[in-house]
């Protein structure tokens, strides 16, 4: 079975079972796109197809981008996985309830090890209001 064959059966299989409702995708070798569909809907409940022109709503994103730009920071040796994150972000400042600050490696963000919170609002910095 070709690649693009494999590619056609998995979206249509991830459309199927429900674990997606449309995609967009485009694959591309050294440059040149060799392989592009469209496939589902952009909005299921008004039967809108998905098209080339579809803007999706991206989340839960910015892990994979960090981890993409850390490795390509990694490859040529422009940084290490125990660079701390405070050597790029100097304003990174979280506190662990004691109020002291820890030492967290690019390495732990990108392991899921940092002991960081998704609860934004519990720290009173970020609260409005």
């Amino acid at each position: 079975m070709s690649q693009q064959s494999r590619l056609n059966t998995d979206i249509d299989a991830a459309i199927r079972s429900g674990l997606i409702v449309g995609a967009h995708v485009r694959v591309a070798r050294d440059g040149a796109v060799v392989f592009d569909r469209h496939a589902g809907f952009a909005a299921r409940e008004k039967g809108v197809a998905v098209e080339g022109r579809t803007i999706f709503r991206l989340a839960s994103v910015t892990s994979p981008m960090i981890a993409a730009t850390a490795l390509a920071l990694i490859d040529p040796n422009l940084t290490r996985l125990d660079s701390k994150v405070t050597d790029f972000l100097p304003y990174f400042e979280p506190r662990l309830t004691d109020d002291t600050m820890p030492e967290i490696a690019l390495h732990h963000p990108l392991t899921h090890t940092a002991g960081l919170s998704h609860d934004y609002l519990a720290n009173r910095r970020f609260q409005t209001g």
